[in-house]
């Protein structure tokens, strides 16, 4: 029923007091891709003498930055390290040496905390990400009414978002049946299932209606057409900026062809045995991935690994 593209966010003030820009072209500007993106994380850095930081968590990061690839992990059978997760490896490494980011991990108090305060510019979140997790933390949130919480300190209406460096995904909706059950359903139960199913991701009159009252952005390009032709959602949360246009954009910048069966179990190890342990020194480059190699050999008896 509904997809779940990635954006940026930012925070507008910070952006003006601190890059000098006032909208979010400007600041796309910014952050077109990930060399400038860590440009503009140095000059936050060195403007707010510290007290900001670009990004929360390289694992934010990271979320995005695998949509870099030219191919998933498994190639032919075979383990494959894109010669772009180098260039993550290296982006890591400046932004603990320099300090660029605040050293939040994702889900945890410092990762939220920069969502309701004046430390954090970015967090690179997907659909779900804006309406379920930076809105009910931005501090002055009001949640019976979905609306800005009157005399309360926090961030809300202080957030844009654009495309960021790359297209990416984040998650999913899926909606299926239980195998088992079916097979012992009678015909009528089985049609029944399916009218569900086919109601819940097909119907657009449906999907429109469910859009326009949670805000939630559904897989049908037809019913994102129409959304975004009436004027979108202007979400007061985001200074008024339209999220469904945004995203609509979004949906169509990420390569889907590189996800494999695999991902979550490899993304852990490469994060565990590589990313942490070569950006905080502990490993030399060989090391860590040699150890990746080793661990990903172990996990997986149908992968080869060269």
């Amino acid at each position: 029923m509904a997809v779940r593209p990635g954006a940026m966010f930012y925070r507008a003030s910070l952006a003006e007091k601190y890059l000098g820009v006032t909208t979010p072209e400007e600041f796309q500007a910014l952050v077109s891709d990930w060399d400038t993106f860590m440009e503009t994380a140095v000059t936050v850095n060195d403007e707010s003498e510290g007290a900001v930081k670009m990004f929360n968590s390289i694992g934010d990061i990271w979320n995005a930055y695998q949509y870099n690839r030219a191919q998933g992990w498994a190639v032919d059978g075979k383990l494959n390290i894109d010669p772009v997760l180098y260039d993550y490896l290296d982006l890591t490494l400046q932004a603990e040496e320099d300090g660029l980011y605040n050293l939040g991990t994702a889900w945890n108090e410092t990762w939220f905390l920069g969502m309701k305060s004046d430390t954090t510019m970015t967090y690179l979140l997907p659909t779900w990400g804006l309406h379920y997790v930076l809105k009910p933390n931005s501090g002055n949130y009001d949640a019976a009414t979905d609306s800005k919480l009157e005399g309360a300190e926090g961030t809300y209406g202080d957030w844009r978002m654009v495309d960021g460096p790359v297209g990416y995904s984040w998650g999913g909706t899926w909606l299926g049946a239980n195998s088992y059950k079916l097979a012992e359903a009678d015909e009528a139960k089985k049609a029944a299932v399916k009218e569900f199913i086919r109601f819940f991701t097909l119907d657009e009159d449906f999907l429109y209606t469910y859009a326009k009252e949670s805000g939630d952005f559904v897989s049908n390009n037809t019913v994102v057409d129409r959304i975004v032709a009436e004027g979108g959602t202007p979400n007061p949360f985001l200074g008024g900026q339209d999220h469904y246009a945004a995203f609509s954009t979004a949906a169509n910048l990420a390569n889907g062809a590189i996800m494999t069966e695999y991902d979550d179990a490899i993304n852990t190890l490469w994060s565990d045995n590589v990313t942490t342990p070569y950006s905080k020194g502990e490993k030399d480059l060989d090391t860590a991935i040699a150890d990746f190699k080793a661990a990903v050999a172990a996990a997986f008896a149908d992968i080869i690994v060269e």
